[in-house]
């Protein structure tokens, strides 16, 4: 599986120590949107699987944890990388009817971010 749970104990040490940029979804399983964007995520993750790790986070199984990451509900996505902050991925302002984020979006989503990591990632090395 491409798509790793990952928990409060073990975050720090695989998503934000992680040597790849990292994609955290924030779910819960009781989430019909959530359940609509797992094979989104998914194909994504498999798409992407040499630049991206992918992770997720049941955001009810530790509340207290994803709060801080949430931006106002559930799905959320997050990219974290130990060389810039994290960015969120905004929702969509016409959220897809199954999956409140398409697969498109999330795709130029990740694709802007990679550029702008390579980028950034570059210029620090040149600095």
């Amino acid at each position: 599986m491409i798509v790793r749970k990952v928990d409060s104990s073990n975050f720090a040490e695989l998503v934000l120590n992680s040597d790849k940029p990292c994609v955290v979804s924030f779910y819960s399983k009781g989430c019909h949107l959530c359940r609509g964007l797992h094979p989104i995520y998914e194909r994504l993750s498999e798409k992407y699987v040499n630049r991206l790790k992918f992770f997720k986070i049941d955001a009810d199984a530790e509340p207290s944890f994803s709060d801080e990451y949430l931006d106002g509900g559930i799905p959320t996505i997050q990219l974290f990388s130990k060389d810039i902050p994290p960015v969120l991925i905004e929702y969509p302002e016409e959220p897809d009817e199954l999956s409140g984020y398409s697969r498109k979006y999330l795709d130029q989503w990740l694709y802007f971010y990679l550029l702008s990591y390579t980028l950034l990632k570059g210029k620090k090395n040149n600095d």
